[in-house]
């Protein structure tokens, strides 16, 4: 009894720690999802006839014994298949070690399948004796023997590889050497006690470990990956300001902190490209991205602690707080002289004008860019006129 309680506590640890890849399963959850599912199953088999066999062999059913123990061995064996198959796709499946890892375990269960179907005919791994007595056989032994060299072999090279890879892959090997050592050592404690469930234990501390590795790496992954994809969505990717998108959600930001009347003084400068279309038309869209990115270096140069979002194709936002907001007429002199001086030396010409909040009148961000907008055109005509 005592002894099938630690099979019974492992399969329900395997369900409790491991139930984000027992449910949702049409979901990929990370690298070699699909194998660790397998892996796990065979683990689970096995402590469940190890859990069982305790029950039986306390009541002394021999032929029942006997034949959960084939099942157990069989089990054992597929834990060995399935862990090679796991350490291949998780490693990346590439390269000559991962390989020689694989079809060294494809070997060994091929050999341990050979060995439980020749223990039907003579009892070279056990035997259960007339009273239920079980005794471990040469085969078992040569059976544990070749699964710490497996499990030894592969934790060394796994500690190899964690101290040459990268950061990113490095906790791959260290999770893949941390359950080699484990298994390894519960093996070699279950050779020494036949009768303890010491390859249980060893399963049961490594599928922990195993999986607190694998799910910190996948949400390491899931983190980079939200952290790049919030990029790509929020910096224009031609001249490096704020999104569209990224515009979009403060422009929301604002107008909910001017509902509920917690909006500080701000200000928006409002900005747009003369002669882009004509550059576009006559020398080119390349000339006319250059010319885009240019402009925004002016705007960035003068407004270098506010916020820039490109808003169209040559249109531009900044939002004025704090200092900026403070300084926001000397800023927009500054730049205003700087286009000024372009546009007699034919350089860059950016329209631009300035509004700013004011809580009596202003209920939405939009009404301040309206103001912003009106004057930004004044400007541009009065650019032009220049120009005739």
């Amino acid at each position: 009894m005592a002894y099938s309680i630690v099979g019974i506590l492992a399969i329900l640890v395997h369900f409790v720690v491991n139930i984000d890849i027992f449910i949702k399963r049409g979901i990929k959850k990370f690298t070699a999802e699909k194998e660790y599912f397998f892996f796990l199953m065979s683990i689970i088999v096995y402590h469940i006839t190890d859990g069982i066999w305790g029950f039986l062999y306390d009541a002394k059913l021999v032929t029942a014994v006997w034949a959960d123990t084939m099942i157990y061995f069989v089990a054992m064996a597929l834990s060995i298949l399935f862990w090679g198959l796991f350490v291949y796709r998780y490693l990346g499946g590439k390269g000559v070690w991962p390989r020689i890892i694989f079809y060294s375990n494809v070997v060994i269960f091929i050999l341990q399948i050979g060995v439980i179907i020749s223990n039907f005919f003579y009892p070279i791994l056990f035997e259960v004796s007339p009273e239920c007595v079980y005794a471990a056989k040469e085969g078992r032994y040569g059976i544990l023997s070749t699964q710490i060299l497996v499990f030894i072999s592969t934790a060394i090279y796994a500690f190899v590889m964690a101290f040459k890879a990268k950061e990113a892959p490095r906790i791959r090997y260290f999770t893949i050497a941390s359950f080699g050592l484990a298994m390894a050592l519960a093996i070699i404690l279950q050779a020494v006690f036949p009768l303890l469930p010491m390859y249980s234990i060893g399963f049961l501390l490594g599928i922990c470990v195993l999986h607190t590795f694998v799910i910190q790496e996948e949400r390491t992954d899931n983190e980079r990956e939200l952290d790049d994809a919030r990029l790509r969505i929020n910096v224009d990717p031609m001249t490096g300001v704020g999104s569209k998108h990224a515009y979009v959600d403060i422009e929301a930001a604002i107008d909910k902190r001017m509902g509920t009347g917690t909006m500080t003084p701000f200000a928006i400068a409002m900005f747009d490209l003369n002669n882009l279309k004509y550059i576009n038309d006559t020398l080119g869209h390349e000339t006319g991205d250059t010319y885009i990115i240019n402009a925004v270096k002016i705007i960035q140069k003068h407004f270098q602690k506010s916020p820039i979002y490109r808003v169209g194709g040559d249109e531009f936002v900044a939002i004025l707080e704090g200092e900026e907001f403070d300084r926001r007429e000397e800023i927009m002199a500054n730049f205003d002289k700087e286009i000024d001086i372009n546009e007699k030396n034919h350089g860059v010409i950016v329209s631009s004008g300035i509004a700013v909040y004011d809580s009596s009148i202003d209920n939405t961000f939009i009404q301040v860019f309206a103001r912003a907008d009106s004057k930004m055109y004044a400007r541009k005509r009065y650019l032009k006129n220049l120009d005739e």
